[in-house]
């Protein structure tokens, strides 16, 4: 019995040591959103990244959970910014954090290509979504690289609109460590 329990324990810190937790690189991250306004497409960023993302010993992404921060959101227009950041839209100060959590991820058959099944959260509202991503190495550090679409209105991130589009496209640059 104790030698079962010695090889459990063996197993187990094994397998923990071969996982390997990576943490956003703020400064070379990129959260980048895309969204209709007036037939004109605006481009925003958001930043602040903290989570984790956690890799299996052979290099294979098996858990994200990454926020950012809502406060930090960036059109290269600061009235537009701080208006954005209030309750009609992200709320800031209430919801501080949008969060990407994952439920599973899946391999593709094309080495370094995955499809992510996952939750997000923005405001009071969770979601799922699925998009693909890709890992590479890069300056020995991983680039994760993907992109989405949601619908705003789903987020309750502002209201009906005859000027802003509903669709947003996200575009995740995403360098951990």
């Amino acid at each position: 019995m104790r030698y079962r329990l010695l090889f459990a324990f063996l197993f187990v810190t094994a397998a923990a040591m071969a996982q390997q937790n990576l943490v956003p690189d703020n400064g070379s991250s990129k959260v980048k959103f895309q969204i209709k306004n007036f037939g004109i497409t605006v481009t925003g960023y958001l930043s602040s990244l903290k989570g984790s993302i956690t890799l299996d010993a052979g290099n294979v992404p098996q858990a994200i959970d990454v926020t950012c921060d809502a406060k930090t959101i960036d059109t290269d227009n600061e009235r537009r910014d701080n208006h954005l950041r209030e309750d009609e839209y992200f709320g800031a100060q209430k919801f501080p954090l949008i969060r990407i959590k994952s439920k599973r991820i899946q391999p593709t058959n094309t080495p370094g290509n995955y499809y992510l099944f996952a939750y997000l959260t923005i405001k009071d509202v969770t979601r799922e979504i699925q998009f693909p991503f890709s890992m590479a190495v890069k300056d020995g550090d991983k680039l994760f690289t993907g992109e989405f679409s949601i619908n705003r209105l789903d987020y309750h991130v502002g209201g009906e609109s005859n000027v802003m589009g509903d669709n947003v496209k996200v575009i995740l640059n995403v360098m951990a460590k």
